[in-house]
């Protein structure tokens, strides 16, 4: 998967840096993908990483991406819930007895 970086904003006030990717590929890759692709793309851990949004427009073979690169894992838990939950799934509930 060859991902180009075609913006990189780095904002120090909110300890993190927005970048917005595109992907030549046919078919829209996984969120977990992703994931992996960019963190090993800019270097830094999985974990750090929230993917905000994923666009295919119609009719073209490339994707584009929205995500963000936290610098701490404390900073990472003060995005949005649902951002975080698309990105690395819903912790499992645990079973009433």
């Amino acid at each position: 998967m060859k991902l180009d970086i075609v913006e990189e904003k780095k904002h120090a006030i909110l300890h993190r840096t927005d970048l917005v990717l595109e992907i030549e590929q046919k078919n829209t890759p996984a969120r977990k993908e992703l994931l992996q692709a960019i963190a090993s793309k800019k270097g830094t851990d999985a974990g750090l990483v929230v993917i905000e949004k994923v666009g295919n427009p119609f009719g073209q073979t490339r994707v584009r991406v929205h995500a963000r690169i936290y610098d701490s894992a404390e900073h990472v838990k003060k995005s949005p819930q649902f951002l975080i939950h698309r990105t690395i799934g819903k912790p499992a509930k645990e079973e009433k007895k």
